[in-house]
């Protein structure tokens, strides 16, 4: 049994398929779990969708990486700079999804690719 605190749960964060969990609501001054309400979980199919920058890159072939940084396309430029800036990237997120579809019109992803890319992160992929 793991012990997360109340957001980590709500988020899924750190949590995967099978595990038993004991919810802990507020800790007090010495760190020591206080549990207002003791519920145990049996967390169930957690889909990862904020994934590491570095994960995401990794899903890219290397041909895929070249692709986008050698173009001249303004658009694909800002997009790959706004990946790199970011925290991580959230599978989910509309504008990031619709960045991917522009690459594709652009010829360089496929559409197939992209629901490739946009698949659910693994444990050691998750933020």
């Amino acid at each position: 049994m793991i012990e997360v605190s109340i957001d980590d749960f709500k988020a899924g964060k750190n949590l995967k398929d099978g595990d038993f969990v004991r919810v802990v609501h507020k800790r007090d001054k010495d760190n020591k779990a206080a549990v207002f309400e003791e519920k145990h979980f049996h967390v169930l199919n957690v889909a990862i969708r904020k994934i590491t920058i570095g994960s995401f890159r990794r899903r890219l072939t290397l041909n895929e990486k070249v692709a986008i940084k050698q173009s001249a396309d303004p658009v694909v430029q800002v997009l790959n700079e706004d990946l790199l800036a970011s925290s991580y990237v959230d599978l989910d997120f509309q504008p990031f999804i619709d960045g991917l579809s522009y690459l594709t019109a652009q010829g360089l992803l496929t559409a197939e690719r992209v629901v490739e890319l946009l698949a659910d992160g693994s444990p050691d992929e998750q933020v």
